[in-house]
């Protein structure tokens, strides 16, 4: 069944679909030292109001997560066709075993946020140009590597693929 409940400084919320409605989690004034686990939801939409230490997304389908500011990371695993928005900041956003995401960046968070993924594919990253209008573009996933030695060391160096070049 759906659960939400706090465990000491970690909100556990499992088990949502689309027929739950909009799940909402209030983090109040001590939630910067609050993470946010959320796990086997399907076809959930979640917002987390309020300001928190780290978000993970686990094994969810089809889920969209909005949330302010995470201090820390906002990190997504073993997840298929998911979308994320982040309204505040968040300076990192990590992604592993995902296929399918969409990621909303907010004006403010643009500056200052990075990603690290890992064995996942079809990821997109949207945020706003110059103008005000969203705009998209992939996160690659295939690179192109290449080894010499440089003054007798090996070194190895690694391009974005020509896919992502046009």
């Amino acid at each position: 069944p759906p659960s939400k409940k706090l465990l000491g400084k970690k909100w556990m919320v499992e088990n949502y679909s689309k027929a739950d409605g909009v799940v909402t989690i209030e983090l109040g004034p001590e939630g910067h030292k609050c993470t946010v686990y959320i796990a086997c939801c399907y076809e959930a939409t979640l917002v987390i109001n309020g300001k928190c230490n780290g978000v993970v997304l686990d094994a969810s389908q089809k889920c969209q997560v909005v949330f302010d500011t995470c201090i820390a990371s906002f990190e997504v695993v073993n997840c298929k066709s998911v979308k994320v928005q982040c309204k505040g900041t968040c300076p990192s956003i990590a992604i592993d075993k995902t296929d399918g995401i969409l990621t909303y960046l907010s004006k403010e968070t643009l500056p200052v946020t990075s990603f690290l993924t890992s064995k996942s594919s079809d990821m997109q990253v949207s945020f706003p140009d110059d103008k005000g209008d969203m705009v998209e573009a992939p996160v690659p996933e295939q690179f192109r590597h290449t080894a010499a030695l440089v003054g007798g060391k090996p070194v190895l160096s690694t391009d974005v693929s020509d896919l992502y070049t046009h």
